[in-house]
């Protein structure tokens, strides 16, 4: 196995990064990353229901859509992230155990006793420590998982939706679980970046032939060139999300108005006003305003307390 851990905490390039392996190389690759504060939410995903936007903008945090399903997770600089690329000729290709039970052999190790959860995520005393997420092409495989070490949970908590009730869709939906810091638990503290070598030692140690590698002048200036033309684009971010209805209220010219807007690739394509009749002045006033903008965009207009 070939180990790689990244030379860049930029989220937009570590995803894409993760990409760029999957499909350029025939080694099995384990990159270990970390990012600066962001949101990572999965392919099939909407971010829109799954961030609390007004907290999201204040602390500048970056939007990711990620190649895997699954649901949303808060990195940042407390956060180690995992992926493993694996070339699979037989069996199951779909297996979490395989990717995660090293993880928990390793925190064993350590001295912590963790366990993997029925969502397959890794859990300590019942808390969230770790997800997971897993993408499959022809016979290769993309796992990659978090591990919350010091992580700022109160900013994942604040920046992360706890609400999508005003979204209707078929999008996949995360499942919000109670969350802790692995540091909590070492009987040994130790910073963030020796963890990373902890588990750089334990696998060149447990896979026969495992040797660091780094990316070369070319691997990068692809992955930068990936990141310009998909990953930080907002026709990948918000315009790849499925279709779906957004209900609010709207305070125009004094009079609150409930509202409903039809989203397709990310645009209104559409606004509905359930206990009013949309031959209303107003309501032909709001349409003009808000009708082909993105919803990203104009969010906060369209939401009152």
């Amino acid at each position: 196995m070939k180990i790689i851990a990244s030379p860049s905490k930029n989220p937009y390039f570590n995803i894409a990064a993760e990409e760029y392996m999957f499909k350029n190389t025939q080694e099995n690759i384990l990159f270990l990353y970390i990012n600066k504060p962001c949101i990572i939410f999965g392919k099939h995903q909407n971010p829109m229901a799954e961030i609390n936007p007004e907290a999201v903008e204040k602390n500048n945090i970056k939007l990711i859509r990620r190649l895997s399903g699954g649901g949303t997770v808060y990195h940042d600089e407390g956060n180690i992230n995992f992926c493993f690329i694996q070339n699979v000729p037989e069996g199951n290709l779909v297996d979490f155990k395989r990717y995660t039970l090293p993880f928990i052999e390793l925190l064993e190790n350590m001295g912590i006793k963790a366990e993997l959860g029925i969502k397959n995520d890794l859990k300590i005393d019942g808390k969230k420590i770790s997800g997971n997420a897993e993408h499959i092409w022809k016979k290769k495989v993309l796992h990659h998982g978090t591990l919350l070490f010091d992580s700022n949970l109160e900013m994942l908590h604040a920046v992360l939706s706890e609400n999508d009730n005003n979204y209707e869709s078929k999008a996949v939906k995360s499942n919000r679980s109670e969350t802790t810091n692995i540091i909590n638990y070492l009987p040994e503290k130790i910073n963030i970046n020796s963890f990373k070598q902890r588990i750089i030692d334990f696998f060149l140690e447990k896979f026969d032939n495992s040797q660091i590698l780094s990316f070369s002048k070319n691997d990068i200036s692809e992955i930068n060139t990936l990141v310009e033309q998909k990953y930080s684009t907002w026709e990948w971010t918000f315009g790849y999300s499925p279709k779906y209805c957004f209900k609010s209220k709207i305070k125009h010219q004094n009079i609150i108005y409930d509202i409903l807007l039809n989203v397709e690739k990310g645009e209104v394509i559409n606004i509905d006003f359930p206990n009013h009749k949309p031959s209303i002045p107003a309501t032909k006033e709001i349409k003009n305003s808000f009708l082909g903008k993105k919803h990203n965009e104009v969010h906060a207009k369209l939401s009152i307390n």
